[in-house]
């Protein structure tokens, strides 16, 4: 099996259940720090495929809040449709995000999503996952 780069980022702990999906290997560090790392080079999601995703959080969720720490992919791709989908839905689910960013090109996506999709809870970027995940511990 080949390691996932975004592993060097947020290293995966080995004691976690993982939830695994075309686009993001993702886990909870605690009841409510939900962490992901994208997988390199995955199709875009496909807005079924979103639906999808948010019906299973539902299920596995219900209404509870999590904070989200999440490695952004440089060179991932997204629809105007699905990053509309995702504005709408995250303050749904989110109560903080800490985005790692490990390149200006995803700092500046990151950047300009949240200018075109203000969300109603605290979000900040980072350039490491250390600095990320003590940002959202002390919230």
């Amino acid at each position: 099996m080949n390691k996932n780069p975004f592993e060097a980022v947020l290293p995966i702990p080995k004691d976690v259940a993982l939830m695994e999906t075309e686009t993001s290997i993702s886990w909870f560090e605690s009841e409510d720090l939900y962490c992901s790392i994208p997988i390199p080079k995955a199709p875009a999601p496909t807005m079924e495929e979103m639906k999808q995703s948010e019906a299973e959080w539902v299920e596995r969720m219900g209404s509870r809040k999590v904070r989200w720490l999440v490695v952004v992919d440089p060179k991932g791709k997204s629809s105007k449709e699905s990053r509309d989908y995702m504005g709408k839905i995250l303050p749904k689910y989110i109560s903080a995000m800490a985005l790692v960013c490990t390149s200006a090109l995803a700092r500046m996506a990151a950047t300009l999503f949240f200018h075109l999709k203000p969300q109603p809870f605290p979000a900040k970027m980072f350039s490491n996952a250390q600095d990320a995940r003590q940002w959202l511990e002390q919230l």
